[in-house]
């Protein structure tokens, strides 16, 4: 296993924290944009946070 895709209630409580783990340990991450149910402000936001802009 090398990539670990995320979906959850909410962009910036749970998966924020997942996915910026993932690289420390070798793992690629995807985030499920329809399968979250985060506004898209706040989807965006968490996104922005993880990957520091896209």
């Amino acid at each position: 296993m090398t990539t670990m895709v995320f979906t959850d209630i909410a962009t910036e409580i749970g998966v924020k924290s997942s996915a910026r783990y993932t690289p420390n340990r070798d793992f690629y991450h995807g985030i499920v944009s329809d399968a979250v149910s985060s506004s898209e402000k706040m989807h965006t936001l968490a996104l922005y946070r993880i990957w520091g802009g896209f």
